[in-house]
């Protein structure tokens, strides 16, 4: 056997070891799967590049816990390390979720969603405004820069459809069933509970997950 293929075989092992031996890290910290976090399984594919580590945040504007949870998850991305690729899937568990999923993803689509991210929170919880059609929601985003005839055009398109679509099997997949929620790497699942009290708490695990899936990484790498 050469040394090529000792070397790729060894990076396979290390990347399939990762699932059965990040538990045993995290018992070390306290941490451990089925009580602070849920192995998916399968795995889900991530949007990572190589080298990467994929964070998502599934959250619904509508969700109050949401609304409060942006304070963490923001100081957090304050101090994001570069390997870490972050991103927002908008869950779509009932007909208001699906809406403002809808909204998301166009705002996205037209270049306005960071800019409107928080306002959109504060309007619906804290300014108490109601949204009730899509031409509502696109005045909204209207005061960001969107043009109202194109995010209206744009919420329908074939593009936001397959979007929404996808990112709505990918919930699935995650076994989400409550929101906020973090995934990491597309195989751990981090949702409040009785052993993840607060917010702040899931914040905590999603680092130390990612830390762990990082230092995995490193060593594919370093084997190649």
């Amino acid at each position: 056997m050469n040394k090529s293929t000792i070397t790729v075989l060894l990076a396979a092992l290390l990347a399939s070891m990762t699932v059965a031996v990040l538990p045993v890290f995290a018992q070390q910290q306290g941490y451990a799967a089925g009580k602070h976090y849920t192995l998916i399984e399968p795995v889900v594919r991530t949007q990572a590049a190589p080298g990467e580590v994929e964070v998502v945040e599934v959250f619904s504007y509508a969700c109050p816990h949401c609304y409060r949870f942006q304070p963490h998850i923001d100081e957090w991305l304050e101090t994001k390390p570069n390997y870490v690729e972050f991103r927002r899937v908008p869950a779509q568990f009932n007909a208001t979720y699906q809406v403002f999923a809808r909204a998301y993803v166009t705002a996205d689509m037209v270049g306005v969603v960071e800019q409107s991210h928080a306002p959109m929170f504060a309007a619906i919880h804290e300014q108490k405004r109601a949204f009730r059609s899509m031409e509502d929601i696109a005045d909204f985003y209207a005061d960001f820069g969107a043009d109202k005839g194109q995010f209206l055009s744009t919420a329908e398109s074939f593009a936001v459809v397959t979007r929404l679509n996808k990112e709505a099997k990918d919930t699935r997949d995650y076994g989400i069933r409550g929101t906020p929620s973090l995934v990491v790497a597309g195989k751990y699942l981090i949702s409040a509970n009785e052993q993840v009290p607060t917010h702040a708490d899931m914040i905590k695990i999603m680092q130390y997950l990612v830390q762990q899936e990082h230092q995995v990484d490193q060593q594919v790498a370093a084997a190649q």
